[in-house]
């Protein structure tokens, strides 16, 4: 990423409208319906939101919220606290109205934020550590736990120059894609290759935030090490 670059903080708020799934729905999933919708697995499993999947739904009002390019969806609740605030972001171009499943919210980018926010970026920050850490702070439940909207958008993340952004989202499509392609084999090789993406990634965000060489080299070690235990034990 060079040497110096700018690196500022803005809530989720400053960059993204907040809007809600569907209201008065009913006969989700069922073969015939008035509308068409993302449902809550499309964002749980995926990191791009698989378009080619809709269901259908029947809602009272069809003046509903509907999805654009660019959004984010996420996940407002789950059984455990770590699969709260799960996201996918909506790529390509949207040809119809699709709703949003009542079980999800959207984030919608701010026109004025076009032109130097990547949503593609931002969701991959969602899906690290680092961000995760933030979302454990506001989750609440005991026996379902559960997120809100408001206390999702106020939470700051790291904003570099839109040309950072583009090479951070370039460069994690490119080895989310290698990592898919090689998903042929035993669980335990997809695994430790799931991890090996995933660690890769949060390194990346922890030195965008730190500059920290050292800090990201020593997580390295960790990791090396952790892949040695995984083979003594198979």
């Amino acid at each position: 990423m060079g040497g110096g670059y700018e690196l500022k903080y803005c809530d989720i708020s400053d960059l993204y409208d907040l809007y809600n799934g569907m209201s008065g729905v009913s006969n989700k999933w069922n073969e015939v319906g008035n509308c068409k919708f993302i449902d809550y697995l499309n964002v749980y499993n995926n990191t791009k939101v698989n378009i080619g999947i809709l269901h259908n739904a029947t809602v009272k009002n069809a003046k509903q919220n509907t999805i654009k390019t660019n959004d984010i969806l996420v996940t407002t609740s789950s059984e455990t606290p770590d699969e709260c605030g799960i996201t996918a972001v909506v790529e390509g171009k949207i040809n119809e109205n699709i709703f949003l499943d009542d079980h999800l919210f959207g984030l919608h980018l701010k026109d004025s934020c076009r032109n130097f926010v990547n949503s593609t970026y931002v969701n991959y920050y969602f899906a690290t550590d680092l961000f995760k850490k933030k979302i454990l702070k506001i989750v609440k439940g005991v026996t379902r736990f559960y997120i809100t909207p408001g206390d999702f958008v106020k939470i700051p993340i790291p904003i570099p120059s839109v040309a950072i952004q583009n090479k951070i989202a370039c460069v994690l499509d490119r080895f989310e894609e290698v990592c898919n392609d090689l998903n042929i084999g035993l669980p335990a090789e997809i695994e430790a290759r799931q991890k090996q993406y995933e660690y890769y990634r949060d390194s990346l965000f922890m030195y965008l935030e730190t500059r920290n060489v050292d800090f990201v080299e020593r997580e390295r070690e960790r990791e090396r090490e952790r892949e040695r235990e995984r083979e003594r034990e198979r």
